[in-house]
């Protein structure tokens, strides 16, 4: 099973026990779990996409620092 819709199996067995619980906190907690997993679907989604269409797109960049534009100008 793929990532996404493993996720989104996990959204709503955390709705199915929201429904279950038996205390309101227990019901916040399984919807938020719920959410959560939801947009970790949509997001798995989104960048498989994405990746698809440019893959340099997921190039780390994060080595490099920003120069700030002050220092990079001579003058």
């Amino acid at each position: 099973m793929d990532r996404s819709k493993q996720y989104r199996k996990n959204a709503a067995d955390s709705l199915m026990l929201a429904q279950a619980a038996t205390t309101s906190a227990s019901q916040d907690y399984w919807r938020t779990m719920a959410e959560f997993w939801f947009r970790l679907a949509q997001h798995v989604e989104e960048t498989e996409v994405v990746s698809a269409v440019d893959p340099s797109a997921f190039e780390s960049h994060t080595h490099e620092k920003p120069r700030p534009e002050w220092r990079s100008r001579r003058g």
